[in-house]
């Protein structure tokens, strides 16, 4: 299995760190898995240097992408 924070950071290279990159590395993440867990978020929000709060509001406005 292709670990997390390897492929957080290869969609990070690939779409920046800024904020405005959140949606395209969340998108990368559930093509890849098919849906986001807490940890993946969480290694998004390191990664980009923001909140995890900020990356599960983002991302639940998606329901299907989260996994529950």
């Amino acid at each position: 299995m292709y670990h997390l924070g390897n492929l957080v950071k290869e969609l990070s290279d690939k779409h920046g760190r800024e904020r405005e990159s959140l949606m395209p590395i969340l998108q990368g993440i559930v093509e890849r898995h098919n849906y986001l867990t807490d940890e993946a978020m969480v290694e998004v929000a390191k990664e980009l240097d923001i909140s995890a709060a900020e990356v599960y509001g983002t991302a639940s406005f998606i329901p299907s992408w989260i996994h529950r």
